[in-house]
């Protein structure tokens, strides 16, 4: 083999490792998201609105924002594990920095109907190179067949 050769070769190897590293940044975009949402649904099942409102983004010094948090911790508080049988977020697959509503529907007992709720979630900097995942808000829960405002 000659020089060039190996040159390209590793060359080649390089950027094909770079790409596979740029593509598992992005696809775990979707697992940040999922992971900061269920932060919060976790929070407000178990009736801490004080862990609600540390997790949204602004919400501390929002007074409005903590009210509301409280209020949903309270009316929202459920027995045991959370669970996500329904996700839909605007910030799907985001290539570029993204702002938008998820949809997400959860439950915590066998018997317990879900619940659904929208999320204004806030992919920051480059997903493609695994930027960071915020939630500024939570709303009341909304009827089953309703979508989030955008």
């Amino acid at each position: 083999m000659t020089v060039g050769r190996v040159l390209l070769l590793a060359l080649g190897v390089a950027l094909f490792l770079l790409g596979s590293l740029v593509l598992a940044l992005w696809l775990t975009g979707e697992n940040r998201e999922r992971a900061v949402v269920t932060r919060v649904l976790r929070a407000q099942a178990a009736g801490d609105g004080a862990a609600m409102t540390s997790l949204l983004e602004g919400c501390r010094r929002d007074g409005g924002c903590r009210a509301a948090t409280r209020r949903l911790a309270r009316m929202l508080r459920r027995p045991g594990e959370v669970r996500i049988v329904g996700y839909d977020s605007a910030t799907a697959h985001a290539l570029l920095a993204e702002r938008g509503p998820t949809r997400v529907a959860w439950m915590t007992g066998a018997g317990s109907p879900p619940v659904i709720q929208c999320l204004d979630v806030e992919r920051l900097g480059l997903p493609l190179l695994g930027g960071r995942v915020v939630a500024h808000r939570i709303g009341p829960r909304i009827a089953g067949t309703a979508s989030c405002p955008r």
